[in-house]
């Protein structure tokens, strides 16, 4: 149905994403009530390590989210 679902391994996928030059991390933003928030646990890894999310960690709730993102940045 193209949404976003939960993940495991969030902080071995950020530092090897990080450490291996991504430029840009889709990670699900569950905003419903989910006990566990990818995002948010995303973050906390970023500040665990000194990685700045900005502009790099993208929080989405479906497929549809990808795509926006990347035309909008689309030149």
């Amino acid at each position: 149905d193209g949404s976003a679902g939960y993940i495991g391994g969030v902080r071995q996928k950020i530092l090897t994403a990080w450490f291996a030059g991504v430029d840009v991390f889709f990670i699900p933003n569950l905003d419903d009530g989910y006990y566990y928030d990818n995002y948010v646990e995303a973050l906390r890894v970023c500040e665990d390590v000194g990685i700045d999310p900005e502009g790099w960690l993208v929080g989405v709730e479906s497929f549809q989210d990808v795509v926006d993102w990347l035309l909008a940045r689309e030149d």
